[in-house]
């Protein structure tokens, strides 16, 4: 009879233990809410000369992420990966080079964490001096290009969380 009662004990305990422990570990989460900024910088150059749409493009997280008591929740030196939305090379009549990036997700111990973000800008336009130089040279002055668009590496960008993220205790 004793025997039977302390096994029907250790199996409610087996069953109990781990929802316990679940609900432990939960309340001690940490938790990033959605549109969180993280500062980050490129590892890769990246230039509407050399890239492509579609293409990846390295980042890496370049200020500590902390959580509301202050502990480091994404540490400065997390890898993270954009994507080249749009490239176009300089051309001819004085175009200047475009580019649009997107910060697509930092990588956490968890898997890759989504971001929210969007860069654009253009190169230099010489489209006023092709116009006045058609004036002098005549059609020649189609020739002249436009500048392309560079990020060098260690440009620093900024994107969000794209949603709420949660943090296991340490």
């Amino acid at each position: 009879m004793q025997m039977g009662i302390l096994r029907s004990a250790m199996l409610a305990l087996a069953f109990v233990a781990p929802g316990l422990a679940a609900q432990t570990a939960t309340d001690n989460q940490r938790t990033l809410a959605a549109n969180t900024t993280i500062e980050l910088e490129t590892i890769d150059a990246v230039s509407s000369r050399t890239s492509k749409t579609g293409d990846f493009f390295k980042l890496k997280v370049r200020t500590d992420v902390l959580g509301a008591d202050g502990a480091v929740l994404i540490p400065s030196g997390t890898p993270a990966v954009g994507q080249v939305v749009h490239a176009a090379r300089s051309g001819g009549g004085g175009k200047g080079g475009e580019l649009i990036l997107a910060a697509r997700y930092v990588e956490l111990p968890q898997g890759q964490v989504k971001l929210r973000s969007g860069f654009g800008a253009a190169g230099k336009a010489r489209v006023g001096a092709t116009l006045a130089t058609s004036v002098v040279i005549g059609p020649f002055a189609m020739l002249i290009k436009g500048k392309d668009l560079e990020l060098p590496a260690a440009t620093p960008l900024s994107a969000r969380l794209a949603q709420d993220t949660s943090f296991a205790p340490p």
